[in-house]
């Protein structure tokens, strides 16, 4: 963001319409180099559904604009179903996703570049697939019209899929490069896994939930594909505490809710009651104390019993209160006494 400049952004939301053409126009040379970008920031269910045969254009087409920028965490679905139908076509140079979930399906040409420059296909986020292509033997059918020019920006825990179809195809190893993704495209045409140009594309972005137990058991990460869902783990143990929850940003954490980034769920825990009750095995009665784990334990005034002398306690009253509820036991010493005998002048007896 440039104080003072705002780029161009179109916000999609629930839109239906047949054609995405944007052109650079502009008064000056300056406004005209900051239209070389178009931004489609997602919101809701959105398509493009283009049925025109001729090749002039394409579902999403661009005159002098250069970068598509894809944002957001709504869906995109790019139809252009005719024979010679094109998805992306014009001058776009790049293609840049973050977020979002984009569908292109083509007759044709998924992503159709001027072979005079070059193109860079740049994810980081979201989800992408392209499918398009329906005769192996038309020249520039399939994901994309060439592979020479192409360059590539993507996520290395990115879920990478390419092939002739979603049911034929192979997951790429990353780091992604543009040297690694032709020779594994080579590799799999000499091993007869794939047998033409990709008419298939899938970019997935995958992202972790951690969960921070605050001092509970652990409980293992878990990776998510964008756009499902993470799983409810076990509950966590902590002693002197009751489960209460996973919270995010302090608000409870809805697991049914999309996973569209990174996320650290933490534990949300309710502090325990124990109650410490005393056998004073018949000496005066004490109260039990009841109070929250882990707060200072403060020891009653000693009982009394007649005939003995009180020896402590077991087990020793703790300093503060334990993960559990116990009884503590009175110890008595039992007091000696003497009877003296006063004859009155008489003989003696011994007390």
């Amino acid at each position: 963001e440039i104080p003072g400049i705002r780029l161009p952004k179109l916000t999609l939301n629930g839109a239906e319409f047949k054609q995405l053409a944007v052109k650079n126009w502009a008064a000056d040379s300056m406004t005209q180099q900051l239209n070389l970008l178009l931004q489609l920031e997602l919101m809701g269910d959105n398509t493009i559904a283009y049925d025109e045969t001729y090749l002039a254009e394409g579902a999403v087409y661009s005159k002098n604009v250069w970068a598509l920028f894809i944002t957001g965490n709504g869906k995109l679905n790019v139809t252009a179903p005719a024979e010679n139908g094109w998805g992306l076509s014009g001058d776009w140079g790049l293609y840049r996703q973050e977020s979002g979930t984009v569908t292109i399906t083509a007759g044709k040409q998924g992503i159709w570049y001027d072979t005079w420059s070059s193109f860079n296909l740049t994810f980081h986020g979201g989800r992408l697939t392209i499918e398009a292509g329906t005769d192996p033997e038309i020249s520039y059918s399939g994901v994309i019209n060439s592979w020479e020019k192409i360059s590539f920006d993507i996520s290395e825990s990115t879920t990478f899929l390419l092939g002739d179809s979603a049911e034929n195809c192979i997951s790429l190893t990353a780091p992604y490069t543009t040297d690694s993704i032709q020779q594994e495209l080579t590799d799999a045409y000499d091993e007869g896994k794939l047998t033409h140009n990709p008419w298939y594309l899938s970019l997935t972005a995958n992202y972790t939930v951690t969960f921070d137990t605050d001092g509970g058991s652990e409980v293992d990460t878990q990776t998510i594909p964008y756009g499902e869902k993470a799983e409810t783990p076990a509950v966590p143990a902590k002693p002197g505490y009751t489960f209460a929850g996973w919270y995010l940003d302090g608000k409870a954490y809805d697991f049914d809710a999309p996973v569209t980034e990174n996320l650290t769920l933490t534990a949300n825990w309710t502090v325990n009651r124990y109650t410490i009750t005393f056998d004073t095995d018949g000496g005066s009665a004490i109260a039990p104390i009841t109070q929250d784990y882990g707060t200072a334990v403060t020891a009653p005034a000693d009982p009394t019993r007649t005939g003995y002398t009180f020896a402590g306690w077991t087990p020793a009253i703790p300093e503060t209160m334990p993960a559990e509820n116990m009884t503590i036991k009175a110890n008595w010493t039992v007091n000696r006494y003497t009877i003296t005998f006063d004859t009155d002048g008489g003989s003696a007896i011994a007390p």
